[in-house]
């Protein structure tokens, strides 16, 4: 198992090298860069694999990785006949049952970060065959990646899923059954799959962009009261104060502190601006697009107005597991940038950066 401080170096810095990698490669391409599949396909599973293994292969005893540890020690009660050790019967299943079978912590692991990464793979293999390999450099970019790989282990994986069901929004019964799968894995994800429904049936997108700009407005006032509104929701309550309610010990925690907290609002920001290039000034998009930035503006909005609340990054990872798919899809599908290969440039390097500073770098200062 790897420390927990040479896996963070190992992972961020290694992504760093593969970041400056890529974007320098389409700088470099004067016209219309587009890896060839096979390559493509190539580079995508040598990724994949280390994502998997970078998560899996953790030192779960680490205080560092404070849910792995309560997951790893519970396999020992599991075994003993516990079987109610979690309220989301999916995942409450699958634990009970992998434990009683007598299999290691390690080897659980690595079944969840495989839950987690897999679907990942197939999105970005869904959305454009040829962009694999970039479309999960993204996911891999992502601020929240590993954390929701090694504390965030249930939500990590039902969002996956969630959002690989929403890539099949033309086969309506696998959507469902994915959807149906990951809540049962946690029961969070009621409310994206609350706001996939509800943009499924409303596709209005520049109603949804003034929603999000409407919710900072009553955020910065009145987030009170929708803090208390959301703490009678079920995946919220079950948690309790844990989530939304008065922080007692947040030294040490990353993003669980309290107050208004502009820079991740901004960093929410960035797909916004993009969406509204794209879709208001660009009038460019399609039915898939439409409902993704759709569905990541309404659960944001969501987030935005309870963001004052203690750990309201459980709230927040509810939007942001969509985030890198509505970065990277308008600047590979569209033609709203003069030259993409400078678009994806300019957008996957401070992508990955403001990862970098937060992880890496801002914890010596």
């Amino acid at each position: 198992m790897l420390a927990a401080t040479t896996q963070y170096m190992i992972l961020y810095n290694f992504i760093l090298f593969l970041v400056i990698v890529t974007a320098m490669n389409y700088i470099k391409t004067a016209h219309g860069f587009r890896p060839e599949s096979a390559i493509a396909q190539k580079e995508a599973l040598f990724l994949l694999v280390f994502m998997i293994v970078i998560i899996a292969f953790r030192d779960w005893r680490s205080p560092l990785y404070g849910d792995s540890f309560v997951y790893g020690r519970s396999i020992a009660l599991a075994r003993d006949g516990a079987n109610n050790l979690w309220d989301d019967w999916g995942f409450n299943l699958l634990f009970t049952t992998w434990a009683k079978v007598g299999l290691s912590p390690e080897s659980f692991f690595i079944l969840t970060a495989t839950v987690y990464c897999v679907p990942m793979y197939l999105i970005a293999r869904r959305l454009d065959m040829h962009y694999t390999f970039l479309i999960l450099l993204f996911f891999a970019s992502s601020f929240t990646f590993f954390a929701f790989g090694v504390n965030g282990i249930r939500n990590g994986m039902a969002s996956s899923l969630v959002l690989l069901a929403m890539t099949y929004k033309d086969r309506k019964f696998l959507m469902a059954l994915l959807l149906f799968i990951g809540f049962s894995l946690h029961d969070s994800m009621m409310l994206p799959i609350a706001a996939l429904i509800i943009t499924l049936l409303y596709t209005k997108t520049s109603f949804y962009i003034r929603f999000w700009i409407a919710s900072i407005l009553v955020s910065v006032f009145v987030s009170g009261y929708f803090q208390q509104l959301f703490l009678q929701l079920d995946f919220v309550s079950s948690s309790g104060s844990g989530y939304l309610g008065t922080a007692v010990d947040m030294e040490g925690v990353k993003f669980a502190r309290t107050g208004y907290r502009w820079d991740f609002v901004m960093y929410s920001g960035v797909p916004v601006l993009l969406g509204y290039y794209i879709t208001e000034i660009k009038k460019e998009s399609n039915e898939m697009y439409t409902f993704l930035l759709n569905t990541y503006l309404l659960c944001n909005s969501m987030w935005i107005l309870v963001i004052r609340a203690n750990y309201s990054n459980r709230i927040a990872y509810l939007s942001w597991f969509i985030m890198p798919i509505v970065m990277v899809y308008p600047i590979i599908k569209f033609n709203g940038f003069k030259n993409k290969n400078i678009a994806v440039a300019l957008i996957l390097l401070p992508y990955f950066l403001f990862s970098y500073i937060m992880w890496v770098i801002k914890p010596y200062y």
